[in-house]
């Protein structure tokens, strides 16, 4: 059988043609893909359950053998369309008893946004999508320090209004006050000498990865 049609029967072993291809086959061997790169299959005329283990597809895309009781194969799937892009998701409500959802987050320079908080159209749009996953209706962000500053290839991080700064104290070494920015803090200084839009969270993060013994970093987790 193939794709719910009745094809000639056959015995095991019997040269028959591989589905696809027309290329000869019989018994226990592997048909070609018609396509390259596509999976190989058993033979029409394989013993039942042979591909297992011989060939990448188990199953037969042809079964000839008298009496075979494989499944037809069915046309390829079209693929599932996915929706239009919605409204912003509203943010999640806080469960009683539990701490907050601090939500997906963003780390390194973000592209699309200006000195001033500004950002594009395009990066709004990915702001506004991730807001939704957390009780602030805020997307998080951090960068291993204490305030937003230039990060990789001296980009500057700036923010948005619409973002939580998550301060970090990376290492093992003690925290300064004067570091430090109050919870709940807007257009505070950062560290490229301007002032952040975002919101200071009421959270500091602690060392990274303080499991580490002997680590490469030298001694910034202890000896």
């Amino acid at each position: 059988q193939v794709a719910g049609q009745t094809l000639l029967q056959c015995s095991v072993g019997e040269a028959v043609q591989c589905p696809g291809t027309g290329s000869s086959c019989s018994g226990e061997q592997c048909c070609t893909g018609a396509s390259p790169g596509d999976p190989t299959f058993p033979c029409p005329s394989a013993p039942v359950g042979w591909g297992q283990g011989h060939c990448q597809v188990q199953e037969k895309k042809v079964d000839c053998l008298a009496g075979s009781q494989t499944p037809p194969v069915g046309p390829p799937l079209s693929p599932v369309p996915l929706p239009p892009q919605g409204p912003t998701l509203s943010p999640i409500p806080p469960t009683s008893g539990a701490g907050p959802i601090w939500g997906c987050g963003l780390v390194g320079s973000i592209p699309g946004i200006s000195a001033d908080g500004t950002a594009t159209a395009e990066t709004q749009s990915l702001i506004d999508g991730i807001k939704g996953s957390s009780t602030f209706n805020m997307a998080t962000y951090w960068n291993w320090n204490f305030k937003p500053q230039l990060g990789e290839k001296d980009v500057p991080e700036y923010l948005t209004k619409d973002i939580l700064f998550m301060p970090d104290s990376w290492g093992a070494g003690p925290v300064s006050a004067d570091t430090l920015v109050e919870a709940g803090q807007t257009n505070f200084p950062d560290l490229m000498g301007g002032t952040s839009p975002a919101t200071m969270a009421n959270i500091l993060l602690g060392m990274n990865e303080p499991d580490i013994i002997g680590s490469c970093l030298g001694n910034m987790f202890g000896s």
